[in-house]
């Protein structure tokens, strides 16, 4: 038999004397009836069945139904037991105060012993984690779950690994303090957040002034458009005058100039179209400009955001951790 099954068998000793105890209550027995106790005693002893084929988690299952009806010592120190063999050290050591809390009276001095030796082994595998703020109504959790309201601080034990301290308030800068905890030593945080500068919103450029050139290529190009028409309708007027006054030629060599007044029609077509033409490049890349230009001078927020320093005090040294953002 293991030393850890010898130790269940010794505790179930000891609750089932207790059970049979007489009249005086122990602390750990006030306000529970015989009735409890007895149904307590009836699911330990299954559970101990269970531990002694090291079934832990199915053991682990019924001393938790027993507690229900007796929260006793010697069934906390079992469920450590079980816990410490399936590898869950954070939630042995909760257990193992409560078995230890009314000394060695409950559970005999060997098992007593061998709980205060479990608690120095247990406390050597686990972190120690203290965190302290004192920004009014900050939240402080820890790997997303809620530790305390600031100002305050708290004191827990945590696996160790990487770990996450989180602070955040309204109208604050929200603090990260990224944690790397060893199991046995004792690290400190103390968390302090900046407030959030004003925000100031900005342009690149006077807002009128992308506008304007957006408009002032809107304008050429409507203007380009409307030359280009009027050139259209000069070339129309030239083709019909040259149709019916150069019925039989006209500028050639051996024929008569052209009227002078239906050349200066296709001349002042010529001139229409031409300006059109530049109208359209002109007013054209205006346009693009000014529309990039109004995308590009859309309205942005110039925050000032402090840095915070947040000590953290390990048993390495002591490091300063950067919050806030540039």
């Amino acid at each position: 038999m293991t030393a850890m099954r010898w130790l269940a068998s010794v505790v179930a000793v000891g609750l089932a004397t207790a059970a049979r105890a007489a009249p005086a209550p122990k602390p750990w027995a006030a306000g529970v009836s015989d009735a409890e106790q007895t149904a307590a005693f009836a699911i330990y002893k299954q559970a101990n069945a269970e531990f002694e084929e090291a079934r832990y988690a199915q053991a682990l299952a019924m001393y938790r139904e027993a507690i229900k009806h007796w929260d006793h010592p010697s069934i906390r120190f079992n469920m450590v037991v079980c816990l410490v063999n399936l590898d869950q050290p954070l939630e042995a050591i909760d257990d193992l105060e409560s078995a230890l809390k009314y000394g060695a009276d409950p559970l005999g001095a060997a098992v007593y012993e061998q709980g205060l030796t479990y608690k120095k082994l247990l406390l050597a595998q686990l972190a120690k984690l203290e965190v302290a703020s004192k920004e009014p109504n900050a939240t402080i959790t820890l790997d997303g779950t809620a530790l305390f309201t600031a100002p305050g601080s708290i004191a827990k034990l945590v696996l160790p690994g990487n770990h996450q301290i989180v602070a955040t308030k309204p109208g604050f800068l929200t603090t990260t303090v990224p944690l790397v905890l060893v199991g046995g030593r004792r690290t400190v945080a103390n968390v302090v957040l900046s407030r959030l500068e004003p925000t100031t919103i900005v342009h690149r450029w006077s807002v009128w002034k992308p506008w304007a050139i957006a408009g002032g290529g809107a304008v050429l190009a409507i203007a380009g458009a409307y030359l280009e028409y009027r050139s259209y309708e000069n070339y129309q007027s030239y083709n019909a005058g040259f149709g019916q006054q150069c019925a039989t030629g006209c500028g050639g060599p051996t024929q008569p100039p052209i009227p002078a007044e239906l050349d200066a029609t296709r001349h002042r077509a010529a001139l229409q179209n031409g300006a059109a033409i530049s109208m359209f490049v002109v007013g054209g890349l205006a346009l693009a400009a000014g529309s990039i230009g109004v995308y590009l001078n859309q309205p942005r927020a110039l925050t000032e955001k402090n840095l915070t320093l947040t000590p953290v005090i390990g048993t390495r040294g002591a490091s300063l951790v950067l919050g806030g953002a540039l």
